[in-house]
């Protein structure tokens, strides 16, 4: 149920996006969405724990391992529809000048990347190191 309301409010943000009331492409969306799609990796890797525990206590349910498969789907396309906006449009304009949408890029690529990457890739690390001691 979580994965479907989750679903309905990424769709009605691509829909207001579509419409131009908001900019995904802008810098703080894109960070929002990396932070946001970390902790949908997270919950998908703690659903995928959830079904192996019921298998593994013959309690085998077919619905946990489709709603593990199905919750990483909404974080990434929403993802992906985020990072193809942001590259395609950076300014939010298509009528935007080359000095504009190559100074915005500049910008956000060093005060957002770098922290993004460190967060990103920070987390995964973090949650690779603890599934494995799960897993011992």
């Amino acid at each position: 149920m979580s994965i479907l309301v989750i679903a309905l409010v990424l769709a009605a943000l691509v829909a207001l996006d579509v419409k131009g009331k908001v900019d995904l492409s802008h810098p703080v969306w894109v960070f929002l969405t990396a932070a946001g799609y970390f902790a949908a990796v997270v919950y998908t890797a703690f659903l995928f724990l959830l079904a192996l525990a019921e298998t593994l206590t013959d309690h085998a349910n077919i619905g946990s391992w489709l709603a593990a498969a199905v919750s990483i789907l909404p974080g990434t396309l929403f993802g992906l529809y985020v990072l193809f906006r942001a590259n395609l449009f950076p300014m939010g304009r298509r009528n935007a000048t080359l000095r504009r949408k190559t100074r915005r890029i500049l910008d956000c690529g060093l005060i957002l990347g770098i922290p993004i990457q460190t967060i990103v890739v920070g987390g995964y690390l973090f949650v690779a190191v603890v599934m494995q001691q799960a897993f011992d």
